[in-house]
C-alpha cells in the first residue's frame, strides 16, 4: 500500500510501517501465515484516537461523575457543588436524569480506547471494566483520562457524607476529638490542675500551677469492610443497586463507630472505673431515678466536682444521655413551661392563676440525646435505667475519640476485580481509623436510676 492510500485510509502511518518491515522478515523466515496473523494480531495499533479526542476535553471526567450522581438521586445544588455548573449542565444534556451503570461504564472505557460493542454481557464484562478502570501500567504511562473506580467512589463517598449527617450519630456530640499520626497508645495527661493564681509579690515573682499526674491513654486502630458490585449488577445495568449498597456500608460504617462507644461506655461506667462512688460521679439509690429530683441530685453531683487542688472544677453539665425507655419523660422534663391554668373563678370576682414553673425547661438544648445501644443486649452491662450527665466534650470531654491523620471519615478505595474463582465483580473497601477512650471523669455524673 502506497503512503497517499494508508493516508486516505486513515491508517497510521508508523504503523503501516511496521507491518511492512514484519511482512518482510515473515517471507525472508518463511514464517506461516497463521503465525503471521497471530504476531500481527499481537502488535495491533493502539487505538490513540480514542484517547487523543478525550484528552482534549478535560471536563469529561466530571461530566460522567456528574451523571452519575444525578441518576443516585442526590440534590442538583449539592452535584453543582462538587462538580460545577457546567459538569451538571452537560451531564444533563448528554445523559439525563437516568443514565444506566453499563452507560457510565461504557463512557470510561470508551474514553480511555475501548472500539468493541456497546454492550456489556457474560462475555465481555472483564474486557469492558480493564478498560474503565485501568491498571497501574496504563495510569502511569498517562494513557488514561477517565477512571471508572474514581467515579463510582464519588458517588459512594456521596452517599458516606449524606449518611454522616444523619442525627441519630451521638459519638460527634458527645466526644471530645484527638488526631493521633500513628497506631501506638498515647498516654495524655488530665486538664486537671493544682494551685491558683496568687497575688504577685513586690519582687514580681510568679507562683507556679503544677499539672496533675492523672492520665489516660487512646490509641488508634482500624476497622473495614468490603462493598463489592456484582457481575450480575453490571449486566443488569443497575446504578442504584451500587448506591443503595453504598449508603448500607455507610450506616455500617458509623454504626460500628456509634458501637465501640457505647461499649466503653457501659465497661467503664460499671461504678469500679471510669465513674465510681468514691469519685462522686456515680450515683446510686432511690434518689437517682430520673425525674425532678434526680436530675437536681445530678447536677448537684456535677457541680461538687473537686480538682486535685479539692477547688470546685467550675464546668457546667449541657448533655443529658438516656435510654429509649427514659427518652419521652425525659423531653417531657426538658419542655418550655407549661402555661398557667385557671384555677377557677364565680361572678365577677378576679380569676385565680395556678401553674408550677419548670426550673429545667429549655435546659441541656432542650432535649435529651439517646441511643438503642444503651438498652440493647448487645452491650455488655446495658440497663434501661441509667442515665448521664456530662460537660460540653469541646470544652472538657468525658470520652475522646481520635482519628488517624484527623480523618473523620472512613475511607473508600477501589480494590479491583474480584480474583477469587467464586466470586465474579468488583470491589472498593472501606477503612477506618479510629479508636475511643475514657477521658476526664469529672466530665460526667453516672445515675444508676434505682
Amino acid at each position: 500500500m502506497a503512503l497517499a492510500q494508508v493516508r486516505a485510509a486513515g491508517c497510521d502511518i508508523t504503523y503501516a510501517q511496521m507491518v511492512r518491515d514484519m511482512a518482510a522478515r515473515a517471507i525472508e523466515a518463511g514464517t506461516s501465515v497463521r503465525d503471521f496473523e497471530m504476531e500481527l494480531l499481537r502488535c495491533r495499533a493502539p487505538q490513540a484516537p480514542a484517547i487523543t479526542q478525550r484528552r482534549g476535553d478535560p471536563g469529561l471526567p466530571n461530566t460522567l461523575m456528574a451523571a452519575a450522581l444525578l441518576a443516585s438521586g442526590f440534590s442538583q445544588d449539592s452535584i453543582v457543588r462538587d462538580c460545577g455548573e457546567q459538569s451538571v449542565d452537560a451531564a444533563s444534556r448528554q445523559y439525563g436524569a437516568n443514565v444506566g451503570l453499563q452507560e457510565i461504564i461504557l463512557s470510561a472505557a470508551n474514553a480511555n480506547g475501548y472500539i468493541g460493542r456497546q454492550r456489556i454481557h457474560t462475555g465481555n464484562w472483564r474486557e469492558i471494566l480493564g478498560w474503565a478502570i485501568p491498571d497501574m501500567r496504563l495510569r502511569a504511562a498517562g494513557l488514561s483520562t477517565i477512571d471508572l473506580s474514581g467515579i463510582l467512589g464519588a458517588v459512594a463517598n456521596k452517599a458516606m457524607a449524606a449518611v454522616a449527617g444523619e442525627p441519630q450519630w451521638l459519638v460527634p456530640q458527645l466526644c471530645g476529638e484527638a488526631s493521633h499520626a500513628n497506631f501506638h497508645a498515647h498516654t495524655v495527661y488530665s486538664l486537671a490542675m493544682n494551685g491558683e493564681l496568687k497575688e504577685v509579690a513586690p519582687s514580681g515573682e510568679l507562683h507556679h500551677l503544677d499539672l496533675s499526674e492523672e492520665s489516660y491513654t487512646r490509641q488508634v486502630g482500624t476497622r473495614g469492610a468490603i462493598l463489592r458490585l456484582s457481575r450480575t449488577d453490571i449486566i443488569n445495568d443497575d446504578l442504584g443497586v451500587f448506591n443503595k449498597m453504598a449508603q448500607g456500608l455507610a450506616r455500617k460504617s458509623y454504626t460500628t463507630r456509634e458501637k465501640a462507644f457505647f461499649t466503653l461506655l457501659m465497661a467503664s461506667g460499671a461504678g469500679s472505673s471510669h465513674f465510681t462512688a468514691a469519685r462522686g460521679n456515680y450515683l446510686t439509690g432511690a434518689g437517682t431515678a430520673f425525674g425532678t429530683a434526680g436530675l437536681g441530685n445530678a447536677i448537684k453531683a456535677f457541680r461538687n466536682m473537686k480538682g486535685p487542688d479539692n477547688d470546685p472544677i467550675m464546668v457546667e453539665p449541657e448533655l443529658i444521655l438516656v435510654p429509649p425507655t427514659l427518652e419521652f419523660e425525659a423531653r417531657a422534663l426538658l419542655m418550655p413551661n407549661n402555661p398557667l391554668l385557671v384555677s377557677g373563678y364565680t361572678g365577677t370576682s378576679a380569676k385565680t392563676m395556678t401553674g408550677s414553673g419548670n426550673p429545667y425547661a429549655g435546659k441541656f438544648s432542650g432535649a435529651p440525646l439517646t441511643s438503642g445501644y444503651l438498652e440493647t443486649a448487645a452491650i455488655t452491662g446495658w440497663s434501661a435505667a441509667y442515665w448521664w450527665l456530662f460537660a460540653d466534650p469541646v470544652k472538657y470531654p468525658c470520652y475522646e475519640i481520635a482519628y488517624l491523620n484527623g480523618q473523620r471519615v472512613p475511607t473508600i478505595e477501589y480494590f479491583g476485580l474480584e480474583a477469587e474463582a467464586d466470586t465474579l465483580g468488583v470491589a472498593w473497601r472501606v477503612y477506618w481509623d479510629f479508636g475511643v477512650a475514657a477521658a476526664e471523669w469529672r466530665a460526667g455524673v453516672k445515675n444508676a436510676g434505682a
